[in-house]
């Protein structure tokens, strides 16, 4: 398929039914939007369900896979929720990069924030903190829809890298900045929504106390979470644990800016946007 989208040609083993809906999504050759799709293949294979167990002696490149162990005498495989990606070989042996927690959502419309994407929107607004001399400790996220508009909310644990009172370190316009940031970082429906149809509010980040998230890893393990497992979870779904960060919270900031919209380019004489070609191509071949 990516190969007719460069070339702007339809191979013989396209079907009927579908040559006419492709012609008119293509309407000729871009190599910009085959070289985009291409890039997403291992994001739609993973998608796809396959539930086969793969040994690692056959594991591949680049490939994603969700972890799953044994232990020493057990006959049960247990499936840790954690999905890798192989990044290379030592020797013959495979080495894992953590990508995200499997099936972790945020969404507030029809949009869809997947952990990797959220973990990399707040690696890139925590650079700004650093004129302050803060760092994050850990944070997580909820998808607040009591409201309309609905909107991201991240609780974020702040820690002075002196040590120094936290409160007096905090810069309002850094933190409003850091919430445009992380906005500006996630995928093109979401700044579509945020920007153009004003389906989505603006990002919010709310400051809880220092020790709130070792407060919520004690909650979970109290609940039956294996305290050598623990991770953080980033979204959170549990209403007490909801409570329990809500009750910490020391000051809240919102993006005061609407994130940029991609690009629109012409197909058939009319503008539409990268995305808007990838998702009808989607819908079509799934």
């Amino acid at each position: 398929m990516c190969s007719n989208i460069r070339s702007g040609q339809l191979s013989d083993w396209i079907t009927d039914s579908c040559r006419g809906s492709v012609s008119i999504i293509l309407g000729g050759l871009n190599p910009q939007l085959a070289d985009i799709i291409e890039d997403m293949q291992p994001e739609i294979m993973e998608s796809e369900g396959n539930d086969t167990i793969v040994d690692l002696v056959n594991v591949k490149l680049g490939c994603y896979y969700e972890l799953v162990v044994t232990s020493y005498s057990g006959l049960h495989r247990y499936r840790m929720g954690d999905v890798l990606q192989v990044t290379g070989f030592y020797n013959s042996a495979p080495q894992f990069k953590f990508i995200r927690r499997q099936n972790v959502v945020l969404s507030v419309y029809l949009e869809a924030t997947m952990e990797e994407d959220l973990l990399n929107a707040v690696t890139n607004a925590t650079q700004l903190l650093k004129s302050s001399d803060i760092m994050l400790r850990d944070f997580t996220c909820y998808p607040h829809i009591s409201t309309v508009p609905g909107h991201y909310v991240l609780y974020w644990e702040l820690k002075g890298n002196n040590n120094d009172d936290i409160n007096e370190l905090i810069d309002t316009n850094v933190l409003m900045e850091c919430c445009s940031v992380v906005e500006e970082s996630l995928d093109a429906l979401y700044r579509k929504f945020r920007s153009k149809d004003g389906s989505t509010g603006a990002l919010e980040i709310r400051v809880v106390q220092q020790g709130t998230f070792d407060s919520l890893m004690e909650y979970f393990i109290a609940q039956g979470a294996s305290i050598g497992q623990y991770k953080t979870p980033r979204c959170i779904k549990s209403s007490a644990a909801l409570e329990l960060l809500e009750n910490r919270v020391t000051a809240r900031f919102f993006s005061d800016k609407l994130p940029h919209v991609d690009t629109l380019v012409c197909v058939n004489g009319r503008p539409t946007s990268i995305f808007s070609q990838i998702n009808a191509i989607s819908r079509m071949i799934l």
